[in-house]
């Protein structure tokens, strides 16, 4: 899909991981080692640790708390590092119209796991919670 790297968030050590291919990168070009933007909709069991993995100057957005909104945060990760956090939701229907231009045109695109029929919504729904086997958004449809 056009990335140089990928983590499983769902791995113990994922940050780890993480981690390691910035050093690897920070080394091939020369620069300061850690992560520029993070977005994070994962919440609590995410947060502290990509606010670790940000380098001085960098931003973390959070965009959501799907493992929880009481996220334990340390401090200094923000204050030595001159970290800015930035929340946000959804966006304007002006840019939803825009992602639907790019989608329309084939800019971007949508990943589809699989498609329900409505009747079998809570089958949809086991497997968007349990996360075994998907990759992609799961859509409902109406008859």
């Amino acid at each position: 899909m056009g990335a140089d790297h990928a983590v499983d968030h769902r791995k113990d050590g994922w940050h780890k991981e993480v981690r390691g291919v910035v050093q690897e990168i920070s080394k091939k070009t020369n620069t300061y080692p850690g992560v520029d933007i993070a977005f994070d909709h994962i919440g609590e069991t995410h947060f502290n640790k990509q606010l670790a993995l940000l380098k001085y100057g960098a931003t973390l957005v959070s965009c959501g708390a799907t493992t929880g909104h009481d996220a334990r945060v340390d401090l200094r990760h923000i204050f030595f590092k001159g970290i800015n956090v930035l929340g946000s939701t959804q966006g304007t229907k002006a840019e939803l119209e825009q992602g639907f231009n790019w989608m329309a045109r084939g800019k971007i695109r949508a990943v589809i796991d699989s498609t329900y029929p409505f009747e079998n919504a809570a089958e949809a729904h086991t497997k968007m919670l349990t996360g075994r086997g998907l990759f992609g958004k799961l859509l409902l449809k109406p008859r």
